[in-house]
């Protein structure tokens, strides 16, 4: 029994740290995003999701799409640094909608 209830301890121990490390790299990401491309633009280009390795940015245009995609090799290389989970993609999604934080 108490093999199971030590499991059970390491699974929600281990979930929740996943989870306070997405955040962190949520954060950090949106940082670099200001750091990157400005203040001003920083409103458009959003880090929303860090599941499994994969990072899901959003965007309010094709162009920035465009420009984040240049940009995905420096701020994978950045993470990587910083934090011992690794990235394992980078998805650009664009949104139709412009001010909205609710879509993801």
């Amino acid at each position: 029994m108490d093999s199971l209830k030590n499991l059970l301890n390491y699974y929600h121990n281990n979930k929740l740290k996943n989870q306070v490390e997405a955040g962190l790299i949520i954060e950090f990401v949106n940082g670099a995003i200001k750091e990157i491309w400005g203040e001003k633009v920083q409103s458009k280009i959003k880090a929303v999701s860090f599941v499994n390795g994969n990072l899901k940015i959003r965007v309010m245009n094709s162009l920035l799409a465009q420009e984040v995609k240049f940009k995905t090799k420096r701020i994978n290389d950045l993470v990587n640094q910083k934090f011992s989970v690794k990235l394992r993609q980078i998805q650009v999604v664009q949104n139709l909608v412009e001010n909205s934080d609710n879509l993801y």
